[in-house]
């Protein structure tokens, strides 16, 4: 994965895409303060995960060692 790769859509209402990512890759997604929630497998079509089930707020996923910040409506 490049430097420029993005998460989007950002704010998102809970499914999430990663630019460059693979199927079956993983992303580690952390609260807004720092505690890890989960480790997610890019499962759905195009590199994306399903985020719905988490509260509104600021989350961190992290991808083969990058954190983006996204927005969780």
């Amino acid at each position: 994965m490049s430097a420029r790769s993005v998460v989007y859509p950002n704010p998102s209402r809970g499914v999430v895409y990663v630019s460059d990512a693979r199927s079956a890759d993983v992303v580690i997604v952390y609260s807004g303060s720092g505690v890890l929630l989960g480790r997610y497998s890019l499962s759905l079509p195009g590199g994306g995960i399903d985020l719905s089930g988490l509260d509104a707020g600021l989350y961190i996923l992290e991808y083969k060692g990058i954190r983006h910040r996204i927005i969780i409506e």
